[in-house]
């Protein structure tokens, strides 16, 4: 997840073995999922937000293009990149 290969995790263990007393290590790891799970759900919502504003823009984009009466056939033909004649045929 960080980078940390298995040496390095046993050595952050045994350095908070050492540091935190054995009775308070329940404790410490409670707040250190709460950290955990409070970071996951902001990164979710973040992430949730960014895909609701992306759709928003999509459906504008759409949006705009009905207003201006014009659809992906006619971008299409305009563009030259369409199979279809003046009268929307596929040929």
């Amino acid at each position: 997840m960080f980078g940390l290969g298995i040496q390095e995790i046993i050595v952050i263990i045994i350095v908070i073995l050492l540091l935190i007393d054995h009775k308070k290590i329940p404790e410490f790891t409670r707040g250190v999922g709460k950290i955990y799970r409070e970071f996951r759900r902001a990164q979710e919502s973040i992430r949730d937000e960014l895909l609701r504003e992306e759709v928003k823009l999509d459906t504008s984009e759409s949006e705009k293009d009905l207003l201006k009466g014009e659809s992906n056939t006619d971008r299409d033909y305009k563009n030259g990149g369409g199979e279809y004649d003046r009268t929307g045929r596929a040929g």
